[in-house]
């Protein structure tokens, strides 16, 4: 019988909470100058933690498509590109902790 694999999670344990991690593709890096993108979940809690990590990962993603396709977000430095998943991500943390 064959291996299963799960899906990633991309969530790590940090101490006593969580934070979400992606490696960068091969072909985008030099785009966006970084390797990874990482940052807290601001959760210990394990569940809050995978939820927010799919909400995270899919905006991540969606960001990865768009730089493909080229146009306006291919456009932007990679500075810019940082700080719109930096604002982004906090902006979303902080409406899901209200």
């Amino acid at each position: 019988m064959g291996c299963l694999r799960s899906a990633p999670t991309y969530i790590y344990r940090h101490n006593s909470s969580y934070i979400f991690r992606i490696t960068t593709p091969s072909d985008i890096i030099t785009h966006i100058n970084k390797k990874e993108f990482r940052y807290s979940l601001r959760t210990g809690s394990l569940s809050v933690a995978k939820f927010r990590a799919r909400v995270i990962v899919s905006m991540v993603q969606r960001l990865f498509k768009d730089i493909r396709r080229g146009g306006r977000m291919a456009e932007l430095t990679d500075k810019e590109i940082n700080q719109l998943v930096r604002d982004y991500i906090k902006n979303w943390l902080d409406n899901d902790e209200k």
